[in-house]
C-alpha cells in the first residue's frame, strides 16, 4: 500500500513537470517588424493556407545564425525561428533565429 502511494506521487510529479514545459515550434517566414526584443514574422499556415503573424520575444540566451542580433534583421528578410510557446497561449519565446 505504501509503495503504491509513493509510485503514484512520483507519477503525478512527473506529469505535473511535463505540463509546465514549453512546446517548441519551427517558424519559417518573412520579417514584418523588429522592435526592441520582439520579432514579428509573417508565415503561411501549412494546414489552412492562411497568412499568420507570429510575435516572438528574444531572450538573452537566444542563439543567432546569419545575424548577430535582432537589430540586424530588416523587413522582408527570410528567417527560420525555433520558438517555445510559453504557458500563456500566443506567447512565444525565440530560442534560435536564423537568417536565410
Amino acid at each position: 500500500m505504501k509503495r503504491n502511494l509513493i509510485i503514484g506521487a512520483v507519477l503525478l510529479m512527473v506529469i505535473g513537470l511535463n505540463q509546465s514545459a514549453g512546446w517548441a515550434k519551427l517558424v519559417s517566414g518573412r520579417v514584418i517588424s523588429v522592435a526592441e526584443n520582439v520579432l514579428t514574422v509573417k508565415r503561411t499556415n501549412p494546414i489552412t493556407g492562411a497568412d499568420e503573424e507570429i510575435r516572438m520575444t528574444a531572450q538573452p540566451e537566444t542563439s543567432y545564425y546569419g545575424v548577430a542580433a535582432l537589430a540586424e534583421l530588416a523587413p522582408d528578410d527570410q528567417v527560420w525561428v525555433e520558438a517555445e510557446q510559453d504557458k500563456e497561449p500566443g506567447v512565444w519565446k525565440a530560442v534560435l533565429v536564423k537568417k536565410a
